[in-house]
């Protein structure tokens, strides 16, 4: 077990250093190149159609051929081609940058929730999760501060070759672990995918979820305008991720012991207060310093919500189809999230003064707490 917690940690540590500065500074990259609130918000938006669709497809061809490894390998290979092409045209060109990027961000979003699954399926490490998981945030800590130092003194082009560099390390690591236990038993056809929607509580759950992940999304696009806003820059937002992905690790190494003892309704309920009241801080304190330090709220958020998204969408999914449960919900709850949130947060961002859409954001968040509290529970948890 030690050693499948040790190889399955690297993976992730590196898999989210390569992605962490790719995704933390694409809304940084495409304002340096020209590009308005709208145009940046129809291309991240974009990219949570390829990511909502690609998870879908994911999820059951990895349940249909009992694998997750091979895909996974199979997306690392293609999303490195993305990278290389997103930011070596780096003329202005909206229709490349939106096919490109759009396809770079989408990839690393659905290949960041394969290995989620892919963890949450090997044989004995579910109740490891949070530990393993843990890597990944500080992989993505890691990466988002030196991303914004790598732009500053060697350009957009010198953090490519080291996402590129990391994305081949994890795609050579992948090969020897081991794939996610799958019952082999059993095969599945599409339809079955529409079983899962018959279930009222998981549709809730996917509804909660995807209210949840508008805002959390909006951290990417209206939070990072907010910074430019106030008088940041490049390494402002760097450090910010930094430091709010460092703070997910304590919560996330105890996930186990405060699921134990929270159900995991209540751990998404705490999580989304929080989160609300992150981005309501934000506004209220308009400064870059106050702005970095009110980001270690995402420890008290992100892993909560996180944690028992995992925990609940396995409860409410047949254990066949546990890949495909679990990859449908995050297409909702990330992906069309992620299509919503960049074009509100452009179109808001046009009428209203950016602290005011960051307020919006934050006080939106009451709208998941409150359905939250109709959620019962299939099986205690």
């Amino acid at each position: 077990m030690k050693k499948k917690i040790v190889g399955f940690s690297s993976l992730i540590f590196i898999a989210f250093m390569a992605h962490g500065m790719i995704n933390t500074q694409s809304i940084p990259y495409l304002t340096s190149l020209g590009y308005d609130s709208i145009q940046r918000g129809y291309i991240m938006s974009f990219y949570a159609v390829v990511a909502m669709v690609g998870q879908f497809v994911a999820g059951y061809l990895c349940d249909k051929y009992k694998t997750i490894k091979r895909f996974f390998i199979f997306l690392g290979i293609v999303l490195t081609g993305f990278i290389f092409l997103t930011f070596t045209l780096n003329d202005k060109n909206f229709l490349v940058h939106f096919i490109f990027m759009g396809n770079t961000i989408g990839l690393i979003r659905i290949i960041d929730n394969l290995l989620e699954t892919w963890i949450i399926e090997v044989d004995g490490l579910y109740e490891h999760f949070g530990i393993v998981r843990s890597l990944g945030s500080f992989g993505w800590a890691l990466s988002s501060l030196i991303s914004g130092y790598l732009i500053i003194y060697k350009g957009y082009s010198f953090m490519m070759w080291v996402s590129i560099i990391l994305n081949i390390s994890v795609i050579i690591i992948s090969f020897i672990l081991e794939d996610a236990n799958k019952d082999e038993g059993t095969s599945i056809e599409v339809s079955e995918i529409f079983t899962l929607f018959k279930n009222k509580q998981y549709i809730l759950l996917v509804l909660v979820y995807s209210l949840a992940f508008i805002v959390y999304n909006a951290d990417q696009v209206s939070v990072t305008d907010y910074i430019f806003f106030i008088g940041g820059q490049e390494s402002d937002i760097g450090l910010k991720w930094f430091m709010q992905a460092l703070s997910e690790l304590p919560l996330l190494l105890a996930a186990t012991y405060v699921l134990n003892r929270l159900s995991g309704k209540k751990m998404m309920i705490l999580g989304s207060a929080v989160l609300g009241l992150r981005f309501v801080s934000y506004a209220v304190f308009p400064n870059v310093n106050a702005v970095i330090f009110l980001s270690l709220l995402q420890g008290l958020s992100f892993p909560l919500i996180l944690v028992s998204q995992k925990e609940l969408i396995l409860r409410e999914t047949p254990k066949h189809l546990r890949s495909t449960g679990q990859m449908v919900a995050i297409a909702f709850s990330t992906g069309l999230s992620a299509i919503l949130s960049p074009i509100i947060a452009g179109y808001l961002g046009a009428i209203f003064s950016i602290r005011i859409v960051v307020l919006g954001f934050g006080l939106f968040m009451i709208l998941p707490v409150l359905l939250m509290f109709s959620y019962q529970p299939s099986r205690i948890t």
